[in-house]
């Protein structure tokens, strides 16, 4: 039986995973499965025969004593004996053997029990006609209950044998999930690690690049006081690239220090009103909204969870993006609206600036990632970058749709739960 088992867990592929199988050895294997039927099949003859053995005994048996008890057992309780014994091996065995059963008791109680041949069993007809049909019909009910316990125990057998299957396959799927769920966290570990030294990084570069630029700086101030008088102008101007080189070196070394510092930011979020953030960006450029007589509305702003500061640094970097990059000799024009989409608060900012190709419209948030030359339009390249991470450390969203010379509308997403 063990090796019939194994023989057919090749067959079913249970045991190779999949792999192919020898020829030799699935040969073997449909060989040893065709025995197993076989091997059924001669198991349930010997069933079959012993049961009518069995049936032939009893009723031999119960003729013996209906004969041998004769003067004290009644042809009545000789038919009632017949009864109860062939009753019983139709109960335990089935069909077959009960009607072997009957008609051997029959022929017994008439020949045995009764003589002479059918004398006395016209007179018990009535007996025989009610009792033993009963006999017959319990015979059916065990047989064809055994047929559907066989069929019971086949479908649990199979079922025991899928739900093996199933079980390993779940195991082995348990167990790579566990060595990914594993080289994940080690991977986000790493990528923790990897950021934290990139953050520390950028802040040791940052402070170690400013000391140099501000002893440049202040060494361009004092030639300028000291000998402006004698410098030619090309002198002067060679003073004023620098100076403007500086400047710009300041302003990006502030910049990467932003991102750092947004990127890194571990504060908890807080019940903020949106509104109030957009005042106080609007304040922050109040100089540069007054001399570019720019005009900023607002729809009805929410309330969200989230870093106040970053909020604000967000709507100042986006307004100040839509106040450099307008077109010539038109007023600055930007309305900033809220909508509630199912689990978070879609933003948007319409302005009606200089537009962007549509084949740029990725590009503007990444880093150092400028469109336009600084002589044009000076910056360092990093305001839509922080937008950017901005969002990114609220679990958002920020895309940009533009046409070029149609303006632009920024829209992001923030969770209402964040």
């Amino acid at each position: 039986e063990e090796v019939i088992n194994i023989m057919n867990g090749l067959l079913k592929n249970e045991l190779t995973n999949g792999f192919p199988m020898p020829e030799a050895i699935q040969k073997l294997a449909i060989k040893v499965s065709n025995y197993r039927e076989q091997l059924s099949l001669t198991r349930q003859g010997k069933v079959t025969a012993i049961q009518y053995v069995l049936a032939t005994l009893s009723v031999i048996a119960c003729t013996y004593v209906c004969y041998a008890g004769d003067a004290w057992i009644s042809q009545d309780d000789a038919i009632m004996l017949y009864f109860a014994t062939t009753y019983l091996l139709a109960y335990r065995m089935g069909l077959g053997p009960a009607i072997w059963a009957v008609i051997l008791s029959i022929a017994c109680f008439d020949a045995v029990v009764a003589p002479p041949a059918f004398q006395l069993l016209w007179n018990h007809a009535a007996s025989f006609i009610v009792l033993f049909p009963a006999v017959v019909l319990q015979g059916y009910r065990t047989s064809k209950l055994k047929e559907h316990a066989n069929n019971l125990e086949e479908r649990v057998e199979e079922r025991t044998k899928q739900l093996a299957l199933t079980n390993k396959k779940l195991s082995e799927e348990a167990e790579k999930q566990r060595i990914t769920e594993d080289k994940l966290r080690r991977t986000v570990e790493e990528l923790g690690r990897s950021n934290a030294m990139l953050s520390q990084f950028a802040r040791i570069a940052s402070h170690d690049l400013k000391e140099p630029l501000c002893v440049i700086q202040g060494y361009v101030s004092l030639l300028n006081s000291r000998y402006e008088e004698k410098l030619d102008d090309d002198g002067k101007d060679f003073l004023g690239y620098i100076v403007d080189a500086s400047k710009r070196m300041t302003r990006l070394i502030n910049g990467i220090l932003q991102h750092a510092s947004v990127s890194n930011n571990t504060r908890k979020f807080e019940d903020v009103n949106v509104s109030t953030c957009l005042d106080d960006a609007c304040a922050n450029l109040e100089q540069r909204i007054l001399e570019s007589g720019a005009v900023i509305s607002r729809g009805p702003l929410p309330n969200i969870m989230a870093d106040r500061a970053m909020l604000t640094q967000l709507f100042q970097n986006l307004i100040a993006n839509s106040l450099k990059f307008q077109q010539a000799g038109v007023t600055p024009r930007i309305h900033i609206t809220a909508e509630h989409m199912d689990s978070s608060w879609n933003f948007a900012l319409q302005d009606n600036g200089i537009g962007i190709e549509p084949e740029y419209r990725d590009r503007v948030f990444g880093m150092f990632k400028r469109l336009h030359s600084t002589e044009k339009y000076p910056g360092n390249g990093l305001g839509l970058a922080i937008c950017k991470a901005i969002i990114d450390h609220h679990n958002g969203k920020i895309w940009v749709e533009s046409e070029k010379d149609n303006g632009s509308r920024f829209c992001f997403n923030i969770p209402a739960k964040s």
